[in-house]
């Protein structure tokens, strides 16, 4: 039994006592109950029976009886009587209890900087991928659906980007696990999730936690019987808006415009390309509509069926979803089979077993291999509406026609073409933990997370491009393993006026990752497609290993006085194979204050706030932005130092060379961040705001630094830069009504982030290698002073006016030619000309939810928007065509073209003495954004209908995603992305960030519900 009491001294010669025990609504003891004594610093807590003893100075007393999750209970008692009390949960007190790094904490006494997102949030919301649950809904988070394909990528930045060569994404921990897939968690599945911003929050994870960390908490077991609930749902999609293209008529007489100005000669005789009757004959049949054809309406169907219950010492919920995803461009889909269980076990009055299981597949088809300029998306701007999609064989039309397209017939990419995969995941994971006193416990927990996937691709070139096309296709075989086991101590002392809690860590993982793979072309018979590969004329084996572990000691003290001064301090070191001798090793410590305020008499007496309180915080957290062998050098095949064993006129063999130079100086990019806060509440916390204001600097930054020639000629990964991050986040709630019947609540928030590049070393500028939309130089580039994201190129100055016409000859060009800043006043438009011509950053993002219930029904909706950034359409520049491989054009934006009558216009004329770049401002677009997220309006069957039939509950809904968007930007969605892989789809990238060069669009959905519980 603990027993605690202050001015012990002004009680001597008294044997005044209050005891008894405290238990739950099921007569269980509750162990850690504090029972307070009204207006006195005396009190004590329950032991493992539930009882307490408590020495007071009167004969009858006022006391307080509280623990997280229970209504607090007042009552008066009387010294010497045993007293049984009996907390009831309280579902709202509940809610104010988060996920912290190995553990938990009541909201109000945590010190760092937190967002919490509870499953009632989005209950009624269907989500096909967890992260969108996210999406304007966090103050300081932003979610990019860079890809609207089935199954496709989302980025998550919590407070910006900190790495340039590293990941940016948030570490991912769901129940414990570290590193898990959002993926692998239904939505029925969730229970709470917890993002945790600041180093105060971070540092526990040490090197994993610079980008933030997203703790995921999943559904348990509840008293009360089994509890059995079935979710399904239908929706459709589809194209959220068409991009505005010529018809074949109007091409038509468009081109004919364009001929006559380029190559009409009266000295010769001429025809137009189109006859009348060629453009009648378009008029009536209106050709091809690429998007039509490309596009289509998109189903997905979801069911999920959870099992959950609980008796005396078993809590257990069991879950299995299904979810299949056709995507609104043809031939693209994702399926999801999900299966968890979770099973927490008390052995004894101090031993505990939790047993998790996650298992899951995913399939998907073309659904990560799009998004890129060479895909369909990204062809069919440059397709024109005469062309037909068959030739009058039947096949796909692919030819290089006079006028149109190079090459790429999207409709036949999208058909020819398959890139799918199939991964299987298991994540098993167990839990130990034994109460060795009151107070003190240990737990020892392990994790085993393993992903087999299998890659495979078909390219039937064959059908699009006839006998002279080649076809290929591969196999590739993957086989992750992570393994993570973890001792955790926590000890939590309460005596007097004093709370102290002390968390003791040491935890190892593991990560191997292995994989084979074997490519071909010109294959016998296609119909085989990828599998029998032997049956190819060129074939290409390739296979890898990669293995790497971290060992880690963490410490933290939670310390808390009189309720109202609070001090959290951590401590964490990580040692990383990835590293070398020393740099092995970092420490990442971290240090955070809080003060409640609103506690102090001064501001009691002002009957204004219900809550006040004050946070700071500092600290150091990391990043191992490199590969497992990173500080080795690697050999590559290198044909100039074949030789040949038998002499010169003897077969040679190719000889290995040094791709890159190992550094065993490499080290942790390391993170410095301050944090202030602030939240206030008033009315009872009706109304409450959370203010924070942060300043990150991410130091010793890896970078590939390009060596000289004499020592290879290549690049090796070097600590050479820094990186800042600075902002606020404010978000706000507020209950506007609150009654049985009816209720109506309001949430919003914004967040303003300043990222900038502050030293690259001895570079002022990096250019990425990477190539957008015909480009002969990068379209972003990284430079000093300025943010990630940051666009390079020519600055466009609109078109030559005729007032102009001696300064254009000067430069080479006529009125109406296209006119561009000229840098260095040489009278020349060259490479000497590039630079900074826009940012991809926004000034801020925000997020507006609103709830309304009115007896049996409640409709949620959700604002999100971005405000400020640039976007690179490269949509619109292939568009407008007439370079590169667009020899026509498809942009209506010829019709407002400078002429003589027509001088008010940034739309160059017909010219064959006009410069057309690729990278120009000219396709930079504002990428600002209003988008009505989602809108769910759902109604609950009334229990007098329930209760007739063989149900608990019933819930239909009706809910609309991405319904409408006001926007500036002219493609088909400004959150959309097809940087960082220019074949892939989708990015998590922020060196090329919002470059639109035929990004998968975000779909406009409408979804059917239905929810019953038994």
């Amino acid at each position: 039994m603990l027993c605690f009491a202050l001015g012990v001294s002004d009680l001597v010669g008294q044997d005044l006592r209050v005891s008894g025990t405290v238990v739950d609504e099921h007569g269980e003891p509750l162990i850690g109950a504090h029972v307070l004594v009204v207006g006195e610093a005396r009190g004590a807590i329950t032991d493992i029976s539930g009882a307490f003893d408590l020495l007071v100075t009167d004969s009858s007393v006022d006391i307080s009886v509280s623990m997280l999750g229970f209504q607090t209970e007042m009552l008066n008692v009387a010294a010497g009587s045993p007293v049984n009390i009996t907390l009831y949960e309280d579902l709202d007190l509940m809610e104010e209890v988060v996920v912290i790094g190995y553990g938990t904490q009541k909201k109000e006494d945590f010190t760092g900087s937190i967002s919490s997102i509870d499953s009632d949030v989005f209950e009624s919301q269907p989500i096909v991928r967890l992260d969108n649950a996210l999406s304007g809904r966090a103050a300081g988070v932003q979610v990019n659906a860079n890809s609207g394909a089935p199954g496709g990528d989302v980025k998550i930045r919590i407070r910006g980007a900190n790495s340039i060569l590293g990941n940016n994404q948030p570490l991912i921990v769901i129940d414990g696990v570290i590193g898990a897939d959002m993926q692998l968690i239904s939505q029925s599945d969730i229970q709470s999730i917890d993002i945790l911003k600041d180093a105060s929050a971070t540092a526990i994870y040490g090197s994993r936690g610079a980008n933030g960390v997203v703790m995921i908490t999943t559904r348990e077991g509840t008293p009360g019987g089994v509890a059995v609930n079935l979710h399904s749902f239908y929706s459709v999609s589809e194209l959220p808006r068409k991009i505005d293209y010529l018809s074949a008529a109007e091409f038509a007489e468009l081109y004919n415009a364009y001929d006559r100005d380029i190559y009409y000669n009266p000295l010769f005789p001429y025809e137009a390309p189109f006859s009348e009757e060629q453009i009648t004959a378009f008029r009536q049949n209106g050709g091809t509509d690429w998007q039509d054809e490309l596009f289509q309406q998109g189903h997905t169907q979801s069911h999920e069926v959870s099992v959950r219950g609980a008796n005396e010492s078993v809590k257990y919920a069991l879950s299995a979803s299904l979810l299949d995803q056709e995507g609104i461009l043809i031939n693209t889909g994702f399926e999801r089979f999900n299966i968890r269980s979770k099973v927490d076990i008390d052995l004894s009055e101090k031993w505990k077993l939790g047993l998790n299981v996650f298992g899951s597949r995913l399939k998907g088809k073309n659904n990560t291999n799009v998004g890129s300029q060479f895909g369909a998306i990204g062809r069919m701007p440059q397709w024109v509406a005469t062309e037909p999609i068959f030739d009058e064989n039947g096949t796909f039309y692919n030819n290089s026609p006079e006028y149109g397209a190079v090459t790429g017939n999207p409709v036949g990419l999208q058909n020819t073409q398959l890139f799918g995969y199939v991964a299987d995941n298991y994540l098993p994971s167990a839990s130990l933990s034994y109460l060795i006193i009151p107070g003190l416990d240990v737990k020892a927990s392990t994790a085993i997370d393993v992903k087999n996937q299998t890659n495979h691709y078909f390219n039937d070139n064959y059908l699009l491009e006839g006998p002279s096309g080649v076809t290929s296709a591969g196999l590739n075989k993957s086989r992750r393993v992570r393994t993570q086991y973890s001792l955790i101590t926590n000890y939590k002392k309460s005596f007097g006026v004093h709370d102290l809690q002390l968390t003791g860590i040491y935890e190892g993982t593991s990560f191997k990752d292995e994989g084979f793979g074997a490519d071909v072309s010109n294959l016998n018979a296609s119909s085989l497609q990828y599998y029998n590969l032997s049956l190819s004329g060129n074939q290409r084996a390739s296979s890898y290993y990669y293995d790497e572990y971290l060992s880690s000691l963490a410490f933290r003290v939670n310390y808390m006085l009189n309720y109202k001064y609070l001090l959290t301090a951590t401590v964490r070191r990580d040692g990383s194979s990835k590293f070398y001798g020393a740099n092995k090793y970092s420490v990442f410590p971290s240090v955070a204050l809080a003060w409640h305020l609103g506690d102090e008499a001064f501001i009691k007496d002002l009957g204004l706030f219900s809550t006040l309180k004050l946070r700071a915080s500092y600290g150091l957290t990391g990043n191992q932005a490199v590969g497992s062998y990173g500080t080795l050098p690697y050999f590559v095949q290198n044909p100039t130092v074949d030789y040949s064993p038998g002499g010169p006129t003897s077969e040679s063999i190719t000889g290995l060379g040094i791709g890159a130079p190992g550094n065993r100086s490499l080290k942790w990019e390391t993170t410095k961040q301050l944090d202030l806060g602030m939240e206030v509440g008033v009315w009872e916390d009706r109304v409450f705001v959370n203010f924070d204001y942060y300043e990150k600097f991410t130091e010793d930054l890896l970078l590939d630094f390009r060596l000289p020639f004499y020592a290879g000629n290549g690049t090796v990964i070097s600590n050479i830069g820094e990186v800042s991050n600075k902002g606020f986040e404010l978000a706000a709630n507020a209950i506007i009504v609150d009654q049985n019947d009816w209720g109506w609540d309001v949430s919003g928030n914004i967040s303003v982030n300043r990222n900038k590049v502050l030293d690259l070393g001895d570079e002022e500028v990096i250019f990425p290698t990477t190539r957008y939309g015909d480009a002969d130089a990068p379209i972003n580039i990284i430079k000093q002073g300025h943010s990630l994201g940051t666009f390079y190129g020519y600055l466009y100055e609109g078109v030559w006016k005729s007032s102009e016409a001696a300064e254009a000859a000067r430069y080479g060009n006529v009125p109406g030619d296209a006119k561009y800043k000229d840098l260095n006043n040489d009278q020349v438009i060259d490479t000497e000309d590039l630079g900074v011509i826009g940012v991809a950053q926004p000034d801020f993002i925000f997020g507006l939810s609103s709830s309304v219930r009115y007896k049996a029904f409640s409709l949620n909706v959700l604002f999100q928007g971005v405000q400020g950034g640039q976007v690179f359409n490269g949509m619109h520049q292939k568009s407008v065509g007439l370079f590169g491989q667009s020899q026509a054009f498809t942009s209506p934006d010829h019709y407002d073209r400078w002429t003589e009558e027509n001088e008010n216009t940034d739309v160059p004329a017909f010219s064959t003495s006009s410069k057309l770049f690729a990278n120009s401002s000219r396709w930079l677009e504002d990428g600002s954004y209003l988008r009505l997220k989602n809108v769910t309006a759902a109604y609950n069957l009334p229990a007098f209908i329930t209760n007739k039939m063989p149900i608990a509950s019933a819930q239909m809904y009706l809910s609309g995603d991405n319904l409408w968007v006001k926007t500036n930007y002219k493609g088909y969605d400004p959150e959309a992305s097809s940087a960082g892989n220019t074949v892939g789809g989708g990015s998590n990238t922020d060196v090329d960030q919002n470059i639109d060069t035929g990004a998968y669009p975000s779909p406009r959905t409408v979804t059917v519900g239905l929810k019953i519980g038994f």
